[in-house]
């Protein structure tokens, strides 16, 4: 049961990280095929221009899958301020995606 229950829960966060990032890489509106290499590229690069905390609060929550809860006792920072920090990097991570000329 415990394994079922775990199971559920992770496959529940991978579909909800990746319904927060397709507004950022939104998958039907690509301007150019891109392989999966050269998109994990253009965002590693976003990444390493991000501010430490905003850096480590999106790596946590969308290749950790960790909980808003989880990270805001990691950090000790308020849920509401990883949301916030979420929300901003997405935003961000969008506009890079634009200069990259990937995202429309």
């Amino acid at each position: 049961r415990y394994n079922a229950r775990n199971t559920e829960k992770r496959g529940g966060r991978v579909v909800q990280s990746l319904d927060e990032l397709s507004e950022c890489i939104g998958t039907e509106s690509l301007d150019r095929e891109l392989t999966e290499g050269e998109l994990a590229e253009i965002i590693s690069a976003f990444l390493r221009s991000e501010p430490k905390l905003s850096r480590c609060v999106f790596i946590r929550k969308y290749f950790h899958l960790c909980s808003v809860g989880e990270i805001a006792r990691l950090y000790k920072i308020s849920e509401s301020n990883v949301k916030i920090t979420l929300h901003r990097s997405r935003k961000r991570l969008a506009l890079h995606l634009k200069k990259e000329g990937v995202y429309i």
